[in-house]
Formats: structure tokens, sequence, C-alpha cells
């Protein structure tokens, strides 16, 4: 059994005997990032038998007081469940190792992530960046408009590439995604971060989607674009959002572009997903059933999907809610309102 003596031992050697063999690179990447910048600098040194429920709820009081490393202030409800969660998982596991004789994070108390709601784009929002995109030639706007009309997250959209788009049945398969990652094992004149590719979300680490016939007609004007750019027809390993030298478009790159077009156009500051919000919000409100476009998005679970998108907007409400007149037609028209007194 390997030598362990503290909490940072354990953590460490959990991390990697357990964490990464079974977790996605970002999924470890996100857990590692806790245990290094929050959890070891603060408690690691604790012997991990000596380990109890006071000594972590104290270390959680502090982080939400004063955890932020940027501001020294406040953390997040949702960063410190993130802590707790990665503890919890952390200590069950040496418990069954048989290091530790029972788990204290149950006993620990934090505050309730309250659920932020989701932020679709406006209509006027949406028609103003529409009309931007199709008229400018930046390579990366078909990134941003596969988005929009897709619902694809960030790292797909990234990783498509021409072989994964089928043109027959007009459908997407979704194959892997990518994400800037910090290096696990930096080596001498390497940068700290690398691009990471990894099956996307799905039961079997792909999907189809199908997709409208605004998003083909993007795609032969993509294909023709690469033909005049590059002098060649693209390939079937090529990335369909490609950059000037005809390689992957760095995902933190067009989400940076993307807040720099809508800062350009005088637009409300939106993040990269809520493009993907929007497309599922205007899904809805045009009547696509709940369990297709959980299909769409690849949610584990409809539940997810409801949770997220089954709610109204005031715009929606405003187009539909005249459907609503008496039946005996007493009106016709809206009230113009009281007179001015």
């Amino acid at each position: 059994m390997t030598a362990i003596s503290t909490l940072a031992d354990w953590l460490h050697y959990w991390l990697e005997s357990y964490i990464r063999p079974s977790c996605k690179p970002a999924g470890y990447a996100q857990y590692r990032d806790i245990v290094d910048k929050h959890v070891v600098p603060a408690i690691g040194t604790v012997p991990l038998a000596g380990l109890n429920t006071g000594i972590l709820q104290q270390f959680l009081n502090r982080e939400a007081a004063c955890g932020n490393r940027k501001t020294g202030g406040p953390l997040s409800a949702k960063s410190i469940k993130n802590m707790r969660v990665v503890l919890d998982v952390a200590l069950k596991c040496a418990v069954q190792e048989g290091r530790l004789a029972a788990n204290p994070v149950p006993g620990t108390v934090i505050r309730k992530v309250q659920r932020k709601a989701i932020q679709p784009m406006s209509d006027a929002m949406q028609a103003a960046l529409e009309r931007f995109l199709f008229q400018d030639g930046n390579l990366q706007n078909m990134g941003i408009l596969l988005a929009l009309y897709t619902g694809c997250r960030l790292g797909e959209i990234c990783a498509l590439r021409w072989r994964d788009v089928d043109w027959s049945r007009q459908e997407l398969h979704l194959r892997q995604t990518v994400k800037r990652l910090p290096r696990s094992q930096r080596q001498p004149g390497q940068s700290a971060t690398e691009l990471v590719f990894s099956p996307t979300k799905g039961r079997d680490g792909s999907r189809r989607i199908a997709a409208p016939a605004v998003v083909f007609a993007l795609l032969e004007m993509q294909c023709r674009r690469h033909e005049t750019r590059f002098g060649a027809p693209v390939q079937p390993e090529g990335f369909v959002v490609y950059n000037t030298q005809d390689q992957l478009t760095d995902p933190d790159n067009l989400s940076h572009y993307f807040g720099e077009v809508l800062t350009a156009l005088q637009l409300p500051h939106a993040r990269f997903h809520d493009l993907r919000h929007t497309f599922a919000t205007r899904a809805i409100e045009h009547g696509m059933d709940i369990l297709t476009l959980s299909g769409m998005l690849g949610h584990a679970d409809v539940g997810t999907t409801q949770t997220f998108y089954l709610h109204s907007r005031l715009e929606a409400m405003h187009r539909q809610i005249d459907c609503i007149t008496p039946a005996c037609g007493w009106f016709r028209a809206a009230p113009a309102g009281p007179a001015a007194v």
C-alpha cells in the first residue's frame, strides 16, 4: 500500500489512481484545480487520520468568505459546493481503502446554490447579430452561426470535421469536443495549456443530430470559401470551422471573438453558451417536443432539458396571447387604455 500520511498525500494519490483513469480530461483538470489551488494550500498538511468535520467546516467557511484567489473576496455558493463534492468523493474512497475510519464531509453544511435563470437572446438582439454574421466575411462567424442554429456546445463546434457532415441525410455526427486545459505535466519551454480532444457528451460518446436547411447552406458556403482561400477542396479530416491557416479554431479564441462582436454591435453581454440557450428556447417556442430537443442538446436525460427550458419568455407570450379572445366576439381590438386625467 502506498505510504500516505497527510490529506495532500491522499488527494494527489486519489487524483492519479482514481480520477485520471476514469474521467474526461476536462473533469480531471477541474478536480485537480480545486485540490491544488484551494484544498492543499489551506489544509493539505492535516494528517489524513486526524481529519474531522470541524476542520472541513472551518475550511469551507473560510473559502466562502475569502477564498477568491484573485480578489481575496468571497467565493460563490457553486464553487463551495464543488469543493465539498470533491472532498466527499475523495474521502469516501479513502474510507473504502481503509485509510480513514469515516467520511467527515456529510456533517458539514454549506449555503444552498441558487440556480441561475438561463439568458437566451431577445428577438431583436438575435436579428442584429444575424445581420452582421451573414454580411461579414470573418471565418469565425461560421462557429457562431452553428451554435445559434444547432445548439451545439463550443467545444463540439470547434472539433467538428468534414467527415462528420452527412450531406445526404442532412445530419451532423458529433464525435468529439475540444477544450484548452492546463498541462498536467509541463516540460521546459512548453505553454501552460494545451488543446485536448475527448468524446462528446452522450450515451456512447457521440450523437447524431438533424440540422436545419440554413446550416447546410452555410456549410456549402464554407466549402466554396475554402477552395477560394486555399485553392483546394475541404478534406474529411479538416475542421469545419477553420482558421486562416486551415487549422482548428481555438475555442477560447472563438468565445473571445463572439464577445468582441457583441461589443462592436453595442449588444448586451452574453456568453457563447447563451447561443445554445437561445437555440433551445426558440426550438420550444416553434413546437419542438422536449424529448427531441433533449436528444439535440445531448442531455443525459429529459429532466435536465425540462429544468432549464420549460419556461416562457415575455416576447413569446405577447406573440401568442392574442389567441385568447371571447368566443362570442365581444371585442375585436385591444383597448387603448384609460384616458389621461
